[in-house]
Formats: structure tokens, C-alpha cells, sequence
């Protein structure tokens, strides 16, 4: 039985959280709203147009501006995903 190696490459991990956005761009709401996303993506760009896409009532403007930090430079993901979502229904 041969071994064989895996170098197939995952793609980045990035945490994207309401709470790093400047106050400014905060919205009053808190109810129908994301405060968090991890996502799979290829680079932090991509990381912030998919939570921007996936704004609710929060607002696209704390997507713009809040940081994205590195997880995990490589994942099991292939293709850019949304892993999971902290959200606050009403």
C-alpha cells in the first residue's frame, strides 16, 4: 500500500466581527442582524464582498470597515463559503 501525500492547498480562514467597525457606522438595530462571520475565501477582499452581500438590517457600512483577521491560513474548503454566522433574529 502506497502512501500518499496530500498538498492540495485550502483556502484562508477570516473572521469578520460588527464589534471592530468604528461606532460611526454602527447601526441602533438589534434585532435582524449578523455581529459575526468566518468565511472561506481567498483573500480578505473576497472575505468582505461576501459579508457585505450577506448584510441585513446591521448595514453594509460595518462590513467596509471592521477588520478581518486571519483564522487559518489554510482550511477543508475549496471554494469560498460562508463557514457560519452569529445572528440575532426578532
Amino acid at each position: 500500500m502506497s502512501k500518499i501525500k496530500n498538498n492540495i492547498k485550502g483556502l484562508t480562514l477570516f473572521d469578520l466581527q460588527v464589534s471592530t467597525a468604528p461606532a460611526w457606522c454602527r447601526t441602533e438595530y438589534k434585532y435582524d442582524v449578523y455581529s459575526q462571520h468566518i468565511i472561506a475565501a481567498e483573500n480578505k477582499q473576497q472575505a468582505r464582498e461576501m459579508a457585505i452581500d450577506m448584510a441585513a438590517d446591521e448595514g453594509t457600512e460595518v462590513w467596509k470597515h471592521c477588520a478581518v483577521e486571519v483564522i487559518s491560513d489554510n482550511s477543508t474548503f475549496m471554494h469560498p463559503t460562508m463557514v457560519c454566522s452569529s445572528f440575532n433574529a426578532g
